[in-house]
């Protein structure tokens, strides 16, 4: 929980969904909540198991969908996942991302 200007606690609920309206107002962002709740909530559905363990995402922008490997190897298969990923996503949630972006960020 987090306090606001007041000093009154916000719940993580409300806090959340100030920051998908201000992603909603975003005129370079296309996506649907929808959409960004499934990237992060769903990750482990949309990858598999055993790749959500070493690949993550980061962020979702200008219609990328930014991936974070812990490893090289990760990140190439992440790369050939790519297609299938973002299809996994659009049949989950209705939208996707055009492409993704894949960086090493070990630890």
């Amino acid at each position: 929980m987090r306090r606001d200007d007041q000093g009154d606690f916000k719940r993580l609920g409300t806090a959340i969904e100030a920051v998908v309206k201000r992603i909603r107002s975003d005129p370079v962002s296309t996506l649907d909540t929808t959409t960004m709740s499934a990237v992060f909530s769903k990750w482990s559905e949309i990858v598999g198991e055993g790749a959500s363990a070493h690949i993550r995402p980061l962020r979702v922008s200008n219609e990328v969908l930014v991936i974070a490997a812990d490893h090289p190897a990760w990140a190439t298969r992440a790369k050939a996942d790519s297609a299938r990923i973002l299809t996994k996503l659009e049949a989950i949630s209705g939208k996707a991302p055009r492409r993704v972006e894949v960086v090493v960020r070990r630890g």
